[in-house]
């Protein structure tokens, strides 16, 4: 069985221009920035904006990626859809240069039972070139993937991870007691807590803050396995300033800002998600500077 992805994975935002097509150019710079300071991207993931982003968009993003990356770090590429028929569909975008695909619950019609949701995360898996990992993100899809239905895709041959980005520690706990050692489970939301995730068993972490201080994890992971706790605590007061980004409005509009800043180019969120206010930004601006990637205004 292939083993499932590890490590750092940083989830790109998709810089878009003022009529929200891809902004090419801000998107190599990004991953130029990013590329040798992380394991891994995830394309089309949340902070990626896979559910509002125009086919064509989400398209070009994968293929400019992948071209650009050429094997220099894992790939994972965000399936997830409302349905089964368009979650499969989506499955064209792991070409031969993605290594996985990631599926979350399905959304807006809940699936009826878990039996339901399982068939629908196989029949992915079974249709899928490339091994899947599951993503649980209850606060946007509205369905968990329970603990029974990770249990038996755990049993699938094309199953191999699960990112888990429910913010809940106890499930997260029971999801490190699996006993199939090429399941792979990463953590999606708890950056400010990664050191206590570490020591839970977590296989890796998939942190939007990397768009703004790439290598930011790898520095905390490397300084709390040498037992370096004055390394481990700036990791960790790094990464709490670069928190205070997300509450500049809506945090992905933020984000996006933010990593505009960084590298120049298109920075706006797909429609309806709200742009940010002058005050917003200026304070993304402030808080970049304390982390010594701009200038103090």
């Amino acid at each position: 069985m292939p083993l499932g992805p590890r490590g750092i994975i940083c989830p790109l935002v998709t810089p878009l221009d003022d009529d929200e097509k891809l902004d090419e150019p801000a998107l190599a710079r990004q991953v130029d920035r990013v590329l040798g300071r992380v394991d891994g991207l995830l394309l089309l993931g949340t902070t990626g904006e896979l559910p509002v982003l125009d086919d064509g968009v989400a398209d070009r993003l994968v293929d400019a990626v992948a071209e650009q990356v050429a094997g220099r770090a894992t790939l994972m590429v965000g399936v997830g859809d409302t349905g089964t028929g368009r979650a499969r569909r989506n499955l064209r975008r792991a070409t031969t240069s993605v290594d996985f695909v990631a599926a979350c619950t399905p959304y807006y019609y809940p699936a009826p039972d878990e039996a339901a949701l399982t068939r629908h995360f196989a029949d992915l898996a079974d249709a899928s070139a490339v091994p899947l990992v599951l993503y649980n993100i209850p606060q946007n899809t509205h369905q968990p993937i329970g603990w029974n239905v990770v249990t038996e895709l755990a049993g699938h041959d094309n199953v191999v991870g699960i990112k888990d980005s429910s913010g809940d520690t106890d499930y997260f706990r029971r999801l490190v007691t699996l006993s199939r050692p090429d399941f792979t489970v990463l953590q999606g939301t708890q950056e400010r807590r990664a050191a206590e995730f570490l020591r839970m068993g977590a296989d890796g972490f998939v942190s939007g803050l990397e768009n703004v201080i790439p290598g930011a994890l790898q520095d905390l992971v490397r300084a709390a396995g040498d037992g370096e706790d004055d390394a481990l605590h700036w990791a960790e007061q790094r990464i709490e300033t670069a928190f205070e980004i997300l509450s500049q409005g809506f945090w992905l509009s933020a984000l996006k800002v933010a990593t505009g800043m960084l590298v120049g180019g298109g920075d706006r969120p797909a429609a309806p998600l709200p742009p940010l206010s002058p005050e917003h930004r200026a304070a993304i601006r402030e808080i970049l500077g304390d982390l010594g990637l701009l200038p103090v205004s």
